[in-house]
């Protein structure tokens, strides 16, 4: 089967693996996601660790 009769037998389908690969090429740049450790490091270390402690205090001292 080539593409294009792949192509009309799979209109639906939106991504394909060039597409991907564009998209996954794109993200390579010089600030490609620079700010995510910076953003997520605190995030996941100190406010995770807050709302699971205030979650869970909630719990322990609720009274039934």
């Amino acid at each position: 089967m080539s593409q294009q009769q792949a192509d009309k037998a799979c209109p639906a389908v939106i991504f394909t693996v060039p597409a991907v690969a564009v998209l996954a090429l794109a993200m390579t740049g010089e600030f490609a996601a620079a700010w995510l450790p910076s953003l997520l490091v605190p995030v996941v270390g100190i406010l995770g660790p807050a709302v699971a402690m205030a979650l869970l205090f909630n719990v322990i001292e609720a009274t039934d």
